[in-house]
């Protein structure tokens, strides 16, 4: 009976020391998953206040450099530079209907008015109908 009692006691040990280690396990794996889960969460607003503040930065520069170009338009020269000065490769600059006043394109010379040679590389960039006239160079 002894014997028994004692087999039955180890059994009962082990059970609950199996049983206990699988809580435990089970705690440290929900534990880790919230941590994770919070980890995520924690990279998500840091990345959304990142662009967030990018992106107010470049409409902040946009505006001063929409403020500081010439009411009658100006050169596309002194347009690109603007465009350099601000940190852009390219820019676009409409007027209040929407429409193209200037473009400032990679690989293009287009200034003021769409010139035939201007629509084929930048017609897909703007979206905009071609315009008559001509380019600077």
């Amino acid at each position: 009976m002894r014997t028994s009692l004692q087999v039955t006691a180890v059994g009962l040990c082990w059970a609950v020391a199996v049983i206990g280690a699988g809580l435990a396990v089970a705690d440290g794996q929900t534990q880790a998953r919230d941590n994770l889960v919070a980890r995520f969460a924690d990279r998500a607003d840091t990345s959304a206040a990142f662009v967030t503040a990018y992106v107010d930065d470049v409409f902040a520069s946009e505006r001063r450099i929409a403020a500081s170009l010439p009411r009658g338009g100006g050169t596309a020269s002194e347009f690109a530079r603007d465009v350099r000065m601000g940190g852009f490769t390219a820019a676009v600059l409409l007027d209040r209907r929407g429409l193209v006043v200037a473009a400032n394109l990679p690989g293009t010379s287009c200034f003021k008015r769409w010139h035939a040679d201007c629509r084929a590389s930048s017609a897909e960039a703007t979206r905009s109908p071609a315009w008559e006239g001509t380019s600077s160079s």
